[in-house]
C-alpha cells in the first residue's frame, strides 16, 4: 500500500516530518515567502493547497493520502498523530474529529453563516444533511478511491470556488467542515464513531 503525506506550511517548523517512516512519501506546499507556493495568501493554503495535490497527481494518486497543516498537533496529540499516520489501513480515518453544534437543514440552513449545504450540493453531489461532522484542523486521511470519485473536473471547480468565496467566508473555514462529508460520507454513517 503507497502511502504519502501533504503538509500545507507556512512558516511552520515542520522538521517532524524527520520521523515518518521512509515508506511514507513526503510533498510540502510551502506558501510561505520564498516557498513554493509563496503566491498563495496564507489564510488560503488549506484547501487550495489539498485541491492542488488532488487535481495535479490525479492520474497518479497513492492509495492513501495524509493531509495536515505544517504544525499538526494544535488539533490532535503528535503522538497520535504519528501513531495513526504511520499505522493507517482504513479507507478514510479522520486524525481528529467532532461533531459541529449547527446543523444542515433541508438544504437552507447552514453552519453559522457559512454556506455547508449548497457547496456540498453545487460541487459534490452530496444531498442536504441533518448534521455534519467534520474533522478540526482540517487534517484527514483518504483513500485515492475517495478522490477519483469525483471528477478532476469537479475539483478544479471546487478550487476555483475555494478563491472566489475566500473574501467573503473564507474558504479555510468552509472547507474544514466539508472534507469529512465530501470523502467519508458513507464511512461516517456506517461508523457512528466520534474521536477527538
Amino acid at each position: 500500500m503507497k502511502r504519502a503525506i501533504v503538509v500545507a506550511k507556512y512558516t511552520e517548523d515542520i522538521s517532524w516530518l524527520d520521523e515518518l517512516p521512509s515508506t511514507i512519501k513526503v510533498y510540502v506546499y510551502d506558501s510561505s515567502p520564498g516557498g513554493n507556493l509563496e503566491d498563495l495568501n496564507k489564510e488560503r493554503r488549506e484547501p487550495y493547497t489539498y485541491l492542488t495535490h488532488m487535481i495535479e497527481h490525479y492520474d497518479k494518486l497513492d492509495d492513501l493520502t495524509i493531509f495536515c497543516q505544517g504544525s499538526p498537533f494544535d488539533s490532535v496529540s503528535k503522538k497520535k498523530f504519528m501513531e495513526i499516520a504511520v499505522n493507517c489501513t482504513q479507507l478514510h480515518m479522520p486524525i481528529a474529529r467532532f461533531q459541529t453544534d449547527g446543523a444542515i437543514a433541508n438544504g437552507s440552513t447552514d453552519i453559522g453563516y457559512l454556506p455547508i449545504a449548497k457547496t456540498l450540493t453545487k460541487f459534490f453531489g452530496i444531498p442536504p444533511l441533518n448534521t455534519v461532522n467534520w474533522t478540526h484542523g482540517a487534517q484527514f486521511i483518504v483513500a485515492k478511491e475517495r478522490i477519483l470519485q469525483y471528477s478532476k473536473q469537479a475539483l478544479i471547480d471546487a478550487r476555483q470556488h475555494s478563491v472566489d468565496v475566500m473574501p467573503i467566508w473564507g474558504e479555510r473555514h468552509i472547507f474544514e467542515r466539508m472534507w469529512d462529508t465530501i470523502f467519508g460520507y458513507e464511512w461516517h454513517k456506517k461508523s457512528g464513531v466520534d474521536e477527538k
